[in-house]
């Protein structure tokens, strides 16, 4: 071993030769485990000096190797390791990229032993920001910081394993808040799209950590703005909505602590016209999207019922195909919700906004509506759509029918449609017939009849 490592200091020795010899040493580390102390700290000395010295795309892949080779070291010697990088990590001094790099494979690997280190290393990372002012160097402290959350949150999930002085999750929170602060105000607005996804990833696990403190709770909610902004620019939505609002949102409603009432517009109108619009043509996963806002809904559904579906007859208005569709597939979901349930008080005023469209007789809106009314007998609200709901259906069923029977030629687009409404109003009342004990579809409309 003392061989390969002089072999490490031979100044005219490749790249490729050096890569070899650090995968070598890590063998070795990995199987004879415990090593003398002064070998150790010759190799720590020269990986270290390796992986700060990166000039060129072959310093990097030395850097790369030897901040591995300094992980493998740690596992048996970590306080050799820890005491070379903390060394070169000073406050208000910008430190080389693998040292971060390292700092984070470190608190990956040796979870209970960095946790000692992890305060010292926040607080001094934090004094780094504003001197960060490269792309490359900014995506690597956020990297740094979504593995450091992370590392936390294991760590307060297994506390009982921890033979180290216990750092509580508030005190984790409250050295975390600047870094998450910084990060919204300042390098969210970056330009560079790579920065401004290292951010958005970095802010999930942070939130983690920041949302079930209740005074910091109420400071995340400020830079709510800050976040939705976002959706105007280049970054894909998903990104925005599934790592970071929709997080909060529900945590909103776990700890009964609704976002500010002033923020609501906002966020209805920003997510509302997603459900309503087309995706643009860069957005690639426009679907997946979709999928977390209606979350999102759901969650405000919990906390703001009346100001919500007051927002959604608001749309209702404007009568615009696309938006009723959209709003009515919105309502849908909202209805569908489980565990828990949607209180009735929230289904009531849904309903609401379903009867101020049911004039409507574009077929996508109907089909919109029937489906709402044989979500509400699946979700078990059978009871609120007597009268109303089993007369629409049984209207849509007639209309339908005649429709296809009477039909004329040169109208085949009109006759798609109206075979999916009738699809649809049919799929409706077999929901129907088989939620509601004792009517069958041959009794269907002596049903109706009866529950009219």
């Amino acid at each position: 071993m003392n061989a390969l490592i002089r072999c490490l200091q031979v100044p005219e020795i490749s790249t490729q030769r050096k890569v070899n010899i650090y995968n070598i040493l890590q063998e070795i580390i990995q199987q004879e485990g415990e090593l003398e102390e002064r070998c150790v700290q010759r190799l720590v000395a020269i990986a270290s000096k390796e992986m700060r010295d990166m000039l060129e795309m072959e310093g990097y892949m030395r850097a790369e190797v030897a901040s591995d080779t300094l992980v493998a070291l740690s596992r048996n010697h970590f306080s050799l390791v820890m005491y070379e990088l903390q060394h070169h990590l000073k406050p208000l001094n910008l430190t080389e990229e693998f040292v971060i790099v390292t700092l984070a494979k470190l608190a990956n690997g040796n979870v209970f032993e960095f946790m000692p280190y992890m305060g010292i290393t926040l607080a001094t990372m934090f004094t780094m920001l504003r001197l960060a002012n490269e792309a490359k160097m900014r995506q690597v402290i956020c990297g740094a910081m979504e593995t450091f959350c992370e590392t936390v949150q294991f760590y307060l999930r297994h506390l009982e394993d921890s033979v180290y002085p216990v750092m509580t999750e508030d005190q984790f929170a409250v050295k975390l808040f600047p870094m998450y602060r910084y990060f919204v105000t300042v390098w969210l607005r970056n330009n560079n799209p790579e920065v401004k996804l290292g951010v958005i990833k970095s802010l999930k696990p942070m939130l983690s950590l920041l949302l079930p403190n209740d005074d910091l709770r109420e400071q995340v909610y400020d830079y709510i703005p800050l976040l939705l902004a976002e959706y105007q620019g280049s970054l894909e939505a998903l990104f925005i909505t599934q790592q970071v609002l929709r997080q909060i949102l529900e945590m909103s409603v776990i700890t009964n602590s609704p976002v500010p009432q002033m923020q609501l517009h906002t966020i209805f109108t920003e997510l509302h016209v997603q459900v309503c619009s087309r995706a643009p043509a860069q957005q690639q996963y426009s679907s997946q999207n979709l999928t977390e806002i209606v979350h999102c809904f759901i969650a405000l559904a919990r906390s703001y019922p009346k100001e919500l579906m007051k927002f959604f007859l608001s749309q209702m208005e404007m009568s615009k195909e696309a938006v009723r569709v959209g709003t009515l597939a919105l309502i849908r979901a909202v209805v569908s919700a489980d565990e828990p349930k949607m209180n009735i008080r929230t289904i009531y005023l849904a309903i609401r906004v379903v009867k101020n469209t049911l004039s409507d007789t574009r077929s996508k809106v109907r089909m919109a509506i029937l489906r709402i009314i044989g979500q509400l007998a699946l979700s078990g609200f059978q009871d609120r759509i007597k009268g109303w709901g089993l007369k629409y259906v049984s209207v849509q069923l007639t209309l339908s029918t005649y429709k296809l029977t009477n039909r004329r030629d040169n109208f085949y687009q009109r006759d798609l449609e109206e075979k999916m409404v009738h699809k649809v109003t049919m799929d409706t009342v077999k929901i129907i017939t088989s939620s509601v004990s004792g009517m069958t579809n041959v009794s269907w409309p002596t049903g109706l009849a009866r529950w009219s």
